[in-house]
Formats: structure tokens, sequence, C-alpha cells
């Protein structure tokens, strides 16, 4: 989670008034941060990832001159038009398709800000733009930029500008080759015939996003009018990230102005500072957190965590402030109701009922074959849940039909939930190819088959004698321990297998998993040398069967 570095000196001049640091420290665990490191000039704060409206002292000043009762209500920020257009060449479409831009003029840039930005822009990156991914962030002086913008892609060598950091002018492709940030970032844009530029009405290059921007527009102590840019693949992300910007500079005394920024088939004005609108019913919303409280407390208490409030009846109508992204529903909203009437106020209740717990059976069940395999001489490992379509292609499906897949994933190695463990396993294996054999692994733990939690237990054993027979004598064992009665083979075909030696597990008729010797070319695909013998059982599926065999004996 981010964590912030505050200047007390400076959050004080943001808050404008002389507020002390025992109070100040008080109240900001209240946003849901946790204080990492306090001293009489510095402080440290951890924040939630889902408060990038926290990642700078101007909106910690913003949140906390609400909790002290400095300010109350959404803040608020006039917006002008600037007159300033951005066009969107269709060449950017497959590369990075969306921009967002506005203008903040009058600034009073100092060199608390410049550091302030510089930390919230890179805060912004690595969280909400997924590693400028996803979003990505320019700051640009405007003293000597002349509207109209254009947004396009360019060949790589198509255009030359002198980037930070850097004194001679360099391509796009030079760029990517030499320039710390092209290194650290140019895996973004592999693949690209075109990159995405941001320029002026004279050719001048402002942005080389998400790599670079141009020393031509670098922000300074005598910076006054300020241009953002943020590019990405995403637009509410992309619009979040634009109003966190531009209520950070106006906080300092800016004057905000919209920018018109023209699509191919749309125009869009931005910054978007509309502050969007739920009712919260007040009967509702104190039921869930326990208190009571009078609709004009509750008016309060939401003035108080920087919200626009008003009365009707039963009902509060709230605004949310534009910068606020983690309000999605108005249970979010009632969280902040309780913490702006006051978490000390809420009552202590003596328990009105007891129950009593008792395992699960799937849990039992898991436990028993951990247990088992642990005495087989296998060593117990635990991998991740998240894998990738490219690893999942061989595993075992059991009659699943669709992976689950991540949205937005956070790389290509990562983008799917795994359906099977035995490519897990074999990646473990992979990882300790240089160890003594043999080499006995399992894992008891969930997949996803068809979006639903499933768990499975399955193990591999690598060494240069491992055989079905190994295996199979391994399962008889297993079945037997687990209580799951008479058990057989039948012949099964699997990619990941070797056919004539591979088989179902039948228990009682029902096919609770699978062995086989692995693939020769399996065994080569994870960089491994020696026979593995594998098997997977189906504990969810076992599990509602010995449920389904016991009701049905009593009856």
């Amino acid at each position: 989670m981010p964590v912030i570095e505050i200047d007390v000196r400076d959050l004080k001049s943001l808050l404008g008034k002389d507020v002390s640091l025992e109070r100040i420290t008080e109240a900001i665990p209240l946003m849901g941060a946790e204080m990492e490191e306090v001293g009489d000039t510095k402080i440290r704060v951890e924040f939630f990832p889902n408060r990038p409206d926290l990642y700078s002292v101007e909106g910690v000043a913003r949140a906390l001159k609400g909790l002290l009762g400095l300010e109350k209500g959404a803040p608020d920020c006039p917006c002008s038009p600037s007159g300033i257009d951005v066009k969107v060449d269709p060449s950017v479409n497959d590369v990075r398709p969306f921009i967002v831009c506005g203008v903040v003029k009058n600034v009073g840039v100092s060199d608390p800000l410049i550091r302030s930005l510089m930390d919230l822009q890179e805060k912004l990156h690595l969280t909400l733009g997924r590693k400028r991914r996803k979003v990505a962030i320019g700051v640009h002086d405007m003293a000597r930029l002349k509207a109209p913008f254009v947004y396009r892609g360019a060949a790589p060598d198509e255009v030359r500008f002198v980037p930070l950091g850097k004194s001679e002018a360099m391509s796009l492709h030079e760029i990517l080759q030499r320039h710390e940030k092209g290194v650290d970032y140019a895996s973004i844009l592999a693949g690209f015939p075109r990159y995405p530029v941001i320029e002026d009405a004279n050719g001048q290059v402002l942005s080389f996003p998400p790599i670079i921007n141009g020393t031509l527009t670098e922000v300074n102590e005598s910076t006054r009018d300020i241009f953002l840019d943020v590019t990405g693949t995403n637009m509410r992300a992309l619009d979040v990230a634009l109003n966190v910007l531009t209520y950070v500079l106006k906080d300092r005394g800016g004057s905000v102005e919209s920018v018109n920024v023209s699509y191919p088939d749309r125009a869009i004005v931005r910054p978007d500072l509309s502050t969007p609108e739920m009712r919260l019913s007040l009967p509702w919303a104190l039921g869930i957190i326990g208190m009571h409280a009078d609709a004009r407390a509750a008016q309060n208490a939401l003035e108080r965590m920087r919200y626009g409030a008003e009365i009707q009846g039963d009902e509060i109508t709230v605004w949310i402030p534009p910068y606020r992204s983690d309000i999605l529903h108005p249970i979010d909203i009632v969280e902040d109701l309780a913490i702006g009437l006051g978490y000390g106020r809420l009552p202590s209740l003596l328990l009105t009922a007891s129950t009593f717990g008792s395992v699960r059976g799937i849990e039992q069940l898991s436990d028993m074959a951990v247990a088992a395999l642990i005495g087989y001489g296998y060593l117990e490992v635990t991998t991740l849940t998240l894998s990738n379509e490219i690893e999942q292609a061989r595993a075992p499906r059991f009659g699943c039909n669709a992976l689950t897949k991540i949205t937005n994933p956070a790389s290509e190695e990562s983008d799917c939930l795994r359906i099977s463990l035995l490519p897990s396993l074999m990646g473990v294996l992979k990882g300790n190819k240089h160890r003594h054999l043999p080499q006995r692994l399992f894992e008891v733990g969930d997949v996803a088959r068809d979006h639903l939690n499933t768990r499975l237990c399955a193990g591999v054993s690598m060494h240069p004698e491992a055989s079905f027979t190994e295996g199979k004598a391994l399962v008889l064992g297993l079945a037997r321990d687990l209580g799951l009665g008479p058990m057989e083979l039948k012949k099964r075909s699997e990619p990941m297998f070797m056919d004539g030696r591979c088989a179902s597990i039948l228990v009682s008729g029902f096919e609770a998993g699978v062995i086989g010797e692995a693939n020769p070319e399996v065994i080569s695909g994870y960089g491994l040398s020696n026979p593995i013998v594998a098997f997977e059982l189906d504990l969810s599926g076992v599990n509602k069967f010995i449920s389904k065999h016991m009701d049905t004996s009593k009856t």
C-alpha cells in the first residue's frame, strides 16, 4: 500500500490553522490509514489503495479540514472553459486510445508543490495506473506551448525531442533503448508499429506517453499555468487521475479550466467535476452501524466527511466529490457516516444468541488428505491461485468449459484463475530441479472451474523410476485413508499424460480424479528431464458424493 511522507509545516499551511500534531495524528487514522512514523517535522502515513485522493499532502489536508471541523461539505471547484482543443488521431486506437486533459492557471508553484506533484504522479502510476500501463500522467508548463494540441501515433524514428533528464534530442526508438524511463517501460509499447505522442500547434512534442515528457514543458518555480494530460486504456481511471490532480492544484490556489477533447466519433469536455448523487435511507444506514442519531446530526457527519448532504424526510441526498473514486454503493457512504458520527459512539451490546460451530465436511476431508500424504513422504506446498491460459491449456479439465479470466491483469503470466493444481506443482518442480531426487510434492487447494470454487488435491512424484504403478499404489492407499470405499481405474486420455498411461479414478462409479505418467513433451516444456507420475482428486466432488451417499443410506 502507498506510503505518503508529509511535511508537517506544509500540511499546517494547507489547513490554514496551526493545528497540534497530536490532533492531526489522532484524526488521520479515521481516513483508513496507518501511521508509519511520527516526527516533529515529518510524518509517514500508509493509505489504502482505494483512496488515490489521499496520496498527497493536499488531499490529506482537504480531508482533515472536514474531520477537524475547519470546513464542511463537498469542496467547491469552479471550472471555466479554456478554449483549448485536443484532437485525437485514430492512429492511437490500438496502442493507447484515450486521453483527457485540463488546465490550471495562476498556480502558486513552490518547491513543496513540485515535490508533492512528482510523488503523487508516481504513486498514481504505480497503483491506479498499473505501472503506467493503464494510466500515465503528464504535467506541463504552458508558457512555451501553443494550442491546439494533437494526440497521435508516430513511427519510432519519425519525431525527435529532448526528454526530461537529457540534453540531446532523441527519437522515440532511441528513448526506449537509452533513456532510463524508456528502458523501464518499453514493454508497454512492445509490438506496436506506432507510438503515442502529444504535439502542440507548432509541432513541438510535449510528451511521449507513457514514457517521458519533454524538457520543453518542465515545471519549475516560475511556472504559473499548468497543462495536464492523462493517457491510458481505461476512461474511468483517467478521469479519476485527472480529478485528483486538478483538486491538488486548485488547493494550491489555481483556477481550473476545461479542455475540449475531440475523438473521431465524439467530443468530450474534461475535467468532469460533476458530483454524482446518491440517496441514503437514514433508518437503514443507522440500523447497519447500530447508532442513534437525528437527521441533522447525520447530515453534519457526512459534511464533515466532505460530502454534500441535504435532508429529505427519512432520506439524505448525498453528493459525492468527483475525486472520490471509492464510492460505488450506498454502503460506502454508510462507512463514512459511522466515521463522521464517531466510532466512539458505537454502543456496547451483549450477545443475544450463542451458536456452536462445526468443521465443514470439505475441510475434514482436506485435513485427512494432508495428513495421509505427509505420511506417505510427500512435501506440502502452497502455490498461487492466479495462472495464465497457456499454462492451464493442458491441465485436466473435468468437464470445465470456461476459464475465469482477469479483467485488466497486472501481467500476462496472471490473466486467469487456475482450473488445476498440476501446472503449479510442475512449476515448483521446475524451480527445484537442482535439488536431489526423488521429489514428491502435493497441494490441497482451491481452483475455479466454470467460475465456481472447487477444492482439489494433487500430487507429483519425480525420479528416474517414477511410474504409473507407483501412482496407482499411492491413490489406492489415499482412497483407503479417506474412507472412500472401493476404487477402480478406467482408461482415459489427457494432453498432459502419456497415452495408455493415464486413467480416471472411479469411486463407486463416481469419477473422482485422474492419474497418469506425464507426457515427455510436458516434462521437457518445464525444463525437466526425469519421469513424473501425477494425480489429481476432486475433493469437492468427493465430499458431495459422500454426503449424498450417507443421506441415502439413512433413508
